[in-house]
């Protein structure tokens, strides 16, 4: 899988809930195919980056660099969807929207579709994630709000 976003995302809800079964569970994926997911990662870095011996699961060393390579690879992609967008809609303003997953299915729906009506001016770049990640981003300025 080529998408750091959602790896980073099966890694995390792996984390949370300690158990593969669960996880794909609440993933809505197989559990076979989380677990080969995660031993494909591990081959291709020649590494663990689950570590599977305690409850509950942590990163290896080698899976905190893992993780934060992901959460810097798609910092490094908003950043140059940010910068882009002075070329790309040169008469558009950006406000970036961090959103808490759960919420964003069912508020954003409700919401956008007349905000982006009335104000055709502004684009909007939504950033789901859990509540420590969009925190972090908010702190290190990567989104100007969050709802959660």
């Amino acid at each position: 899988m080529n998408n750091s976003e959602t790896v980073l995302h099966f890694i995390d809800v792996l984390l949370k809930e300690s158990n593969f079964t669960r996880a794909a569970s609440e993933l809505y994926i197989s559990q076979p195919y989380l677990t080969q997911l995660i031993k494909r990662i591990e081959h291709k870095l020649g590494t663990e980056i689950i570590n599977r011996e305690t409850i509950p699961f942590t990163l290896t060393e080698a899976g905190v660099i893992y993780y934060n390579y992901l959460e810097t690879k798609i910092s490094n992609k908003q950043k140059l969807a940010e910068q882009l967008i002075p070329y790309a809609s040169p008469n558009k303003e950006l406000i970036r929207i961090g959103v808490l997953e759960s919420l964003g299915t069912f508020l954003l729906p409700e919401l956008l579709p007349h905000f982006m009506f009335t104000h055709p001016n502004i684009k909007i770049q939504l950033s789901e994630n859990f509540p420590r990640v969009s925190e972090a981003h908010l702190l290190h300025e990567q989104i100007d709000c969050y709802l959660g």
